[in-house]
């Protein structure tokens, strides 16, 4: 008798395939949730300008940190879970806390990186917060976007554009662009439990 299992040349090329459609459907809302962190980052340094504390940037307890802290990689990511979360399940309150979330995340970015480059300059700021906080941010964005386009398919079908809010393909590719965002931000833990810490230790 066949085995009709699946072989690992043909699960590979399905993940393939589900990935590239799971893109093409969220890179508009990919960019969308960049804009906003970057322009977000920038209202942070406005703030840091105009001599602002950090305190008084709106819902800064929501954002993650930014400078290495010398923990495992497992509560790093724990800490950097609480922002993720947010940005996904933010699609219940229609995207409103995903939006506050990545807003807020933005701004601390922004302050902090404008306070760090006047006190150290940017050679410790390329040494100390380039490495995680890239694929920090990425993994944030990614989230924000799944949650982004599920209100948007939501309302769709609230509206009659769409017959229903998720196709079962679409679900699967939502899921597996989900998983794929984690992975990046458990990466970015272990970059910053394993290498950020050790440079910056090293050459300042």
């Amino acid at each position: 008798m066949r085995d009709e299992r699946p072989s690992a040349s043909r699960l590979l090329a399905t993940v393939r395939r589900d990935l590239r459609a799971a893109w093409l459907a969220h890179r508009r809302y990919v960019l969308a949730s960049a804009l906003l962190l970057l322009g977000s980052m920038l209202v942070g340094v406005r703030f840091w300008q105009r001599g602002r504390a950090i305190g008084d940037v709106p819902a800064a307890p929501l954002a993650s940190k930014l400078l290495p802290r010398q923990f495992s990689a497992t509560t790093l990511l724990g800490d950097n879970m609480g922002l993720f979360s947010l940005l996904v399940v933010g699609a219940l309150t229609l995207g409103i806390l995903t939006a506050v979330g990545l807003f807020a995340q933005g701004i601390v970015a922004g302050y902090f990186l404008a306070v760090s480059a006047g006190q150290y300059g940017t050679g410790l700021l390329a040494v100390a917060v380039v490495p995680h906080n890239v694929p920090m941010f990425a993994a944030f964005v990614l989230a924000a976007a799944i949650s982004f386009r599920l209100v948007v398919c939501t309302l769709g079908r609230l509206v009659g554009t769409r017959p229903q809010t998720l196709e079962t393909a679409e679900w699967r590719q939502a899921g597996l662009l989900l998983a794929c965002a984690w992975l990046v931000l458990l990466s970015a833990a272990l970059i910053e439990a394993h290498v950020t810490f050790w440079l910056t230790e090293t050459l300042f």
